[in-house]
């Protein structure tokens, strides 16, 4: 077994300590960045009679295709790439070459093809004991893991890419650590991913080309956070410099989160200006998660500008778009079952023409015949008599190969009608796998995506057809299982994957019928407790934080462990007089300040936050002054297990 395969293994199976032991092997000799690795490379192949401007060159081209758009042109030039190779061997473009089939692969969703270019590109790079590849390839199986929502592997993976690196080349650690942090905005753990893109900014240079995504990526984590003002510093950061290098992926990016950043602040005229304007480049381009995004925000921004038919228009198109990117990747099946069909009636059409120059063939036969009567009517019954003999054969013959086909054409259509309801069953399991959490058996993000709006439509009608006091509001606990990565460090990933679990077990006892569980990401977990009174719920969080704190948690050789989690709360609507004056989005952050105000305070505790009426405090209000402020002012009330003064 090489070196990479026990990497490999040991991350998926969990192992840090035998992965980190192997890439140590790997790693031993000093080496330069990757760039420097491939001038290496060629200058031997000079010294050695060789040339590879042509390699290099298409090589180039590949990555212009891709980084563009995914353009079909892009798979003749993959060819051109592999034919170079073969006439001018080099093992670290072939490396190269491998991650950008695999990164093609992953777009099309083939990701099981994707794994295994991934692998030999990690065997090349075992070869050619350079740690800085390595990093390369890490990075890659990082991203893979990322698409495939796997972010446990995917964050050891990072964790491999940067021991790899180490402090060899400051610009690419800079670039890891920014997809860690983009791992973290993944799971909802903004905060964290702003701490990581901070470490990077101090690795980079002002002019460096890393600066690109760590400052696009830090306004986005900004964004989430609710500080327009940090995402706008971010942006500015990009001077006309790098936006004069931008691809059309990045450039769409940057004006997605000015637009944003606008909205945010309230300038609702200028960011539907440069929504508008990227939108319109996004039709008839991969870019289908940036137009549904530019969807949102424009139905957002005149929605706040009371501009409801707009608002309306926009908002279906994000639903259609949105629908559209679920459909994208079921497609690849029935696209592959579609060519095997054609296939099939390619081979019939063959088929049928045979036969058809068959018959012609025995027509220009009955015609010599006939000339041969004539010359010799002495004989000219026999050969008659012969010509029909024959005649009847091939008729015989042609019933028969009607036949044939006829029952051909029935199996055929048989077994497409089995194999597209096979598709249909396996794409209904595919479904509900993509709902739940493959650990725990709850409940994932992707599922509360699916369910919340409608959830929220109920809550809204509710609340327009029944007072305030007496209608049933929508309650987002979150809650976080207080010191886990001690758990993980001091026991290992199985005894913390083992505590996530019995966790989860004593979640789905406290909560209601009709009430969700979902794992939110890591060791953080959403409680939505659906027709819900307000005043009801603390009494449950405070007997979930009870139960908790008392159960024994079970690690099997180890004595059982005692833990305590930390809850934050708010309840949809956070206004009761005025339903649409904070969105659920911003309810679901407000929860989130106050589970990071239970862990300031002292965890093994939870904090709920409601709105006071009489403070007539709005969101855009609440943004500007921060919650520490509101609460100091009492336009935020605030219930506690805590006695002592909370912390914000």
């Amino acid at each position: 077994m090489t070196k990479s395969s026990l990497i490999l293994l040991a991350v998926i199976a969990g192992n840090s300590l035998v992965a980190h032991s192997a890439l140590a092997q790997i790693t031993e000799q000093p080496s330069e960045a990757i760039d420097a690795k491939v001038t290496s490379i060629k200058a031997k192949n000079v010294l050695e009679g060789q040339t590879s401007n042509k390699l290099e060159a298409s090589l180039a081209k590949l990555k212009s295709l891709i980084a563009d758009d995914y353009d079909f042109m892009m798979l003749t030039a993959l060819d051109d790439v592999k034919a170079n190779l073969q006439a001018t061997p080099s093992l670290a473009i072939e490396l190269e070459a491998l991650l950008l089939e695999a990164k093609i692969k992953q777009y099309f969703g083939a990701f099981s093809e994707a794994l295994l270019l991934n692998a030999q590109a990690l065997d090349i790079g075992e070869q050619l004991q350079d740690p800085i590849l390595l990093a390369h390839v890490y990075s890659a199986y990082g991203q893979l893991h990322l698409e495939l929502e796997k972010t446990r592997l995917a964050n050891q993976f990072y964790d491999l890419g940067l021991q790899a690196i180490g402090e060899n080349n400051p610009a690419y650690r800079a670039h890891i650590l920014v997809l860690k942090g983009q791992l973290h905005v993944f799971n909802g753990s903004y905060r964290q991913a702003i701490l990581l893109y901070q470490q990077a900014e101090t690795l980079l240079t002002a002019d460096s080309i890393t600066q690109i995504e760590l400052q696009l990526a830090y306004s986005q984590a900004a964004l989430k956070l609710g500080r327009p003002e940090d995402a706008r510093e971010a942006l500015e950061k990009l001077t006309p410099t790098f936006v004069a290098v931008f691809s059309s992926e990045q450039m769409l990016k940057y004006q997605l989160l000015k637009a944003q950043t606008y909205l945010q602040q309230g300038e609702f005229q200028q960011a539907i200006e440069i929504a508008l304007e990227q939108l319109s480049i996004t039709y008839n381009s991969r870019f289908l998660t940036i137009q549904a995004q530019l969807q949102k925000l424009l139905a957002d921004a005149y929605l706040q500008l009371g501009e409801m038919r707009e608002a309306y228009i926009f908002l279906n198109r994000y639903h259609l778009t949105v629908v559209a990117l679920d459909e994208q990747k079921r497609n690849n099946k029935v696209l592959q079952l579609e060519a095997q069909l054609n296939t099939r009636l390619q081979q019939q059409q063959i088929r049928l023409l045979e036969q058809e120059n068959t018959l012609h063939a025995t027509q220009i036969q009955q015609q010599h015949l006939q000339q041969q009567q004539q010359q010799k009517e002495h004989e000219q019954t026999k050969k008659k008599w012969g010509f029909f003999a024959v005649l009847f054969m091939v008729f015989v013959w042609i019933l028969y190969r009607r036949f044939i086909t006829q029952q051909y054409l029935a199996r055929l259509k048989s077994e497409v009608t089995k194999q597209t309801l096979e598709l249909a069953q396996k794409n209904k399991e595919l479904e509900q796998l993509s709902y739940s959490d493959s650990l725990t058996g709850l409940h994932n993000r992707h599922y509360f995506t699916n369910i919340i709006e409608d959830e929220i439509a109920l809550v809204e009608r509710a609340f327009s057809s029944t007072k305030a006091s007496d209608a049933y509001g929508l309650s987002f606990a979150l809650i976080d299982i207080d010191y886990f990565k001690h758990i993980n460090d001091r026991f290992g990933h199985g005894a913390g994957d083992s505590v996530l679990k019995q966790f989860s077990t004593i979640l789905k006892t406290v909560i209601r019928e009709g009430d969700f569980v979902i794992r939110w990401g890591g060791e953080e977990f959403l409680i939505v407790f659906r027709h819900a009174l307000r005043d009801d719920v603390p009494a449950i969080v405070e007997r979930l934080r009870t139960r908790v704190a008392h159960y024994p948690f079970d690690l099997e050789q180890n004595k059982p462990l005692q833990i305590s989690c930390s809850i934050g709360l708010a309840t949809f609507p956070f206004n009761k007089q005025n339903v649409t004056a904070f969105s659920w989005q911003q309810v679901l952050e407000l929860a989130d300040l106050a589970l990071y105000g239970a862990k300031k305070s002292g965890r093994n505790a939870w904090i709920a936050l409601d709105y006071q009426a009489q403070s007539q405090l709005s969101s855009e209000q609440l943004i500007k002054q921060g919650l520490a402020q509101a609460v100091a002012s009492k336009a935020i009330s605030v219930q506690s297990n805590l006695t002592q003064p909370l912390q914000f």
